[in-house]
């Protein structure tokens, strides 16, 4: 498949998935926020034509670039089926909604709001993550970002091979570019769901350290896989996280 096809039904993917996203933290929202909002935008329609077509717009975007500097780095293209990458992928995810599930129930639960002490299944909730995080959020932060700092850390590999008149098809990453860029987007992958979490929950010291840790813990995951498997088992990983999560470990443990 071209980058450009990909780049199309990863837009469509996102435009489905700020919808469904942005319905869900709709009827999650407390009532005077909802009022608030409904008095901005005008109706439901419209929160959903514009959280689908920005979510369609920054994928988009994110998936361009991505493609277009991957291209530039040796980075694996992900083979189908790689058991190894499959299992890798199912280990990860399970391993990041294990820590995630136990260090809420055993660490963080005194921190939130009584109504979360108990887990709620919502099938809504589970297709907004499944495709949003699981898929949007890959392609944002590790296509996206992670290529372009990976692209960045490289740049004096084409300096000295041009100085020696050597032009090599791809750039080398190195083991230390590979887990900045890692940690980088790991890092930006937590901060990012804090604003989720403060119309959620609120904000205080406990959560933001509740939303580093264990988010950041799973986008280290992510970006190893994204690293030495390719794009689709780190969404495959991110995936199975909110899968195991939402299906087995939450419904065990709370």
């Amino acid at each position: 498949m071209k980058a450009m096809t990909k780049v199309v039904w990863l837009a469509l993917i996102g435009a489905a998935s700020g919808i469904l996203i942005a319905y869900y933290q709709y009827l999650t929202m407390a009532p005077e926020l909802a009022s608030a909002l409904m008095d901005q935008l005008g109706s439901l329609g419209m929160l959903f034509v514009v959280s689908g077509l920005q979510t369609a717009v920054l994928t988009a975007v994110a998936a361009a670039i991505g493609f277009k500097l991957r291209t530039k780095l040796e980075l694996p293209e992900a083979k189908l089926p790689d058991k190894s990458g499959i299992l890798a992928a199912l280990a990860i995810g399970f391993a990041s909604s294990l820590v995630i599930t136990l260090a809420e129930k055993f660490v963080f639960m005194q921190y939130l709001p009584d109504a979360m002490e108990s887990f709620s299944f919502s099938p809504l909730y589970l297709a907004a993550a499944v495709l949003y995080g699981g898929i949007i959020e890959e392609v944002l932060l590790r296509l996206g970002l992670m290529t372009v700092i990976l692209w960045l850390l490289t740049r004096s590999q084409k300096k000295q091979n041009a100085a020696e008149g050597l032009e090599p098809a791809k750039r080398h990453v190195s083991d230390l570019q590979a887990w900045i860029a890692i940690s980088v987007s790991a890092l930006l992958f937590a901060l990012g769901h804090l604003p989720a979490t403060a119309q959620m929950i609120g904000l205080s010291v406990p959560i933001v350290i509740r939303s580093l840790l264990l988010n950041g813990f799973a986008g280290i995951g992510f970006g190893w896989l994204y690293w030495k498997k390719g794009l689709i088992y780190a969404m495959l990983a991110h995936i199975m996280a909110h899968v195991f999560n939402q299906l087995v470990l939450m419904p065990l443990f709370l």
